[in-house]
């Protein structure tokens, strides 16, 4: 009698059960690393923000501009806006000072102590911004992933020495 080659039925629901187990399991380690990626973007783009920030910062400080309120710095990408040595939160100034496809946006009635100060806001979403400027007022954010970048215009420093500083701030809600 010639005998049969293959797989039973018990074997084959066997292997199914398996790897139904094995797919509950790992699977839910996995749903969640498209926000984590998220985060991790947005975390490297404040990385590199400060980055070339430190590289601008000190070629203003070689030319004497680290303690000029607002002034203009040239680089090999053309005139970027410095205030006290640090990049100007500003859109057009940080595509030239660091290259990035994050969605940036400017935003505006942004204050800090009630003092006026320029902030950009990176994110991952497609936001519209005001047709006549592409900016975002600050009331309208509602975004809750982002990473929001601003000129902070209070003093800071000893000995009454002024020194401006670039804060960012994560929201890593809903990424």
């Amino acid at each position: 009698m010639k005998q049969a080659k293959g797989f039973t039925l018990i074997e084959m629901i066997v292997v199914i059960v398996v790897l139904g187990i094995l797919a509950v399991t790992a699977i839910p380690k996995f749903m969640d690393v498209q926000s984590e990626a998220r985060v991790a973007v947005l975390q490297g783009v404040g990385g590199a923000l400060k980055s070339a920030n430190g590289i601008v910062y000190g070629q203003a400080a070689i030319q004497g501009l680290d303690q000029e309120k607002i002034e203009d710095l040239e680089i090999d990408e053309g005139s970027i806006t410095i205030r006290m040595g640090n990049l100007d939160m500003d859109k057009e100034n940080i595509l030239k000072a660091m290259g990035t496809d994050i969605n940036i946006f400017d935003i505006t009635d942004f204050k800090v102590d009630g003092a006026d100060t320029s902030a950009v806001m990176f994110t991952h979403k497609a936001i519209q911004a005001n047709e006549k400027d592409g900016k975002i007022p600050f009331a309208d954010i509602n975004d809750e992933c982002h990473l929001f970048a601003y000129n902070d215009p209070r003093p800071s420093g000893q000995g009454g020495k002024v020194k401006s500083q670039i804060i960012t701030e994560l929201k890593t809600d809903n990424c």
